[in-house]
Order: C-alpha cells, then sequence, then structure tokens
C-alpha cells in the first residue's frame, strides 16, 4: 500500500498565498484606524438610537478636529430637512414631538456626519504623515 505524501516536504512551492507586503506596522495601523472607525460609529450609533446627546458629544470628540465641523453641520442639516420637509407634512406631531421622518433622517445624517468627519481624520494623518520630513531613524 502506498503511503500519501506529505503537503510540505520543505522544498519551496510556488504557492498563490497572497504575501502582505508594506511598512512595517503597517497592519497595525490598519487596525487601529478601524478601531477607531468603530468607537466613533459606536457612540454615534448609540446616540442616534437612544436620543442622548452625551454620546454625540463623545463621538464628535472622539472626531476632533473635523468634528467641530461635523458639528456645526447638524445644526445646519436638521434645519435643511425640517425646512424642507416643512414643505411636504407637519414637522411636528399635535402632542408636539417629532415626527418619525425627521427623527430618523436626522439621525441617519448626525451619523453619517460625524463618521464622515472621523474618516477625514485618518486621511489628514495619512497626509501629515506622508509629508513631514523623514529622519534617518524612521525607516
Amino acid at each position: 500500500m502506498n503511503s500519501p505524501t506529505p503537503m510540505n516536504s520543505g522544498t519551496p512551492t510556488n504557492s498563490s498565498t497572497p504575501t502582505i507586503s508594506g511598512p512595517p506596522g503597517g497592519t497595525v495601523r490598519q487596525a487601529a484606524a478601524i478601531g477607531y472607525l468603530v468607537a466613533v460609529a459606536t457612540c454615534a450609533v448609540l446616540g442616534a438610537w437612544r436620543e442622548n446627546p452625551a454620546f454625540y458629544l463623545a463621538a464628535v470628540i472622539l472626531a476632533l478636529p473635523t468634528g467641530i465641523v461635523a458639528f456645526a453641520c447638524i445644526y445646519l442639516g436638521y434645519a435643511i430637512l425640517s425646512g424642507v420637509g416643512g414643505l411636504f407634512t407637519e414637522t411636528s406631531l399635535p402632542d408636539g414631538s417629532t415626527p418619525a421622518w425627521l427623527l430618523v433622517s436626522s439621525a441617519t445624517l448626525n451619523v453619517l456626519l460625524i463618521v464622515g468627519a472621523a474618516a477625514v481624520n485618518l486621511l489628514l494623518l495619512r497626509w501629515w504623515r506622508r509629508a513631514r520630513p523623514r529622519t534617518r531613524t524612521q525607516r
């Protein structure tokens, strides 16, 4: 009876397994960037879901410095949503509460603006890292 030959017999083979090449620490930076975006998105989504401004504030603080622009755009976006929506339907219910369409659309806008600000922060950080002069110890 023939015994099967082992798959890895010690000789190099030409495999099609992709290898990751890049700067040292690149995967750590990518993981940190993804973790940062997840943290900001989690705070923003919790703020939208629970309608709690503390979560929004935490997300905006995490998204600084572009979080300031996002914060201003949130107020501008709400005014535009309620203004344009007010042309077609009421912006407040008879009991004084906010209609569902306005709550959902403003919460979606808030989350998109804050997470977008965090993404812009990452792009600015990447640009800054590439633009700064490198010394001999930073290889």
